[in-house]
């Protein structure tokens, strides 16, 4: 589902990873793909914000997710999403 708004929300959050020391650059929607596979488009209501760097990091499995298994990365990923979804009681 495409929603415009809800990604505005989410660029003009903190990272998910907010309070590190390698934070760095804009806030981009990360989109959770939900097992959709790469070229489908992601619901927009799962998207949850990374500042440039964790985004590059978490696509490339470097920094912070280095040692994180594929399995790992999903279920934060998912968790993530829970978090910041608009559905959520309080958005």
């Amino acid at each position: 589902m495409r929603n415009a708004k809800n990604l505005r929300r989410i660029r003009s959050l903190p990272c998910a990873l907010a309070g590190t020391a390698s934070c760095h650059g804009m806030v981009h929607a990360h989109h959770n793909t939900g097992g959709r596979g790469l070229a489908l488009k992601s619901d927009d209501n799962r998207a949850f914000p990374l500042c440039s760097t964790h985004h590059h990091d978490f696509h490339s499995a470097t920094g912070p997710f280095m040692d994180w298994t594929k399995a790992q990365r999903k279920t934060w990923q998912d968790e993530m999403s829970e978090r910041y979804n608009p559905t959520r009681e309080g958005f």
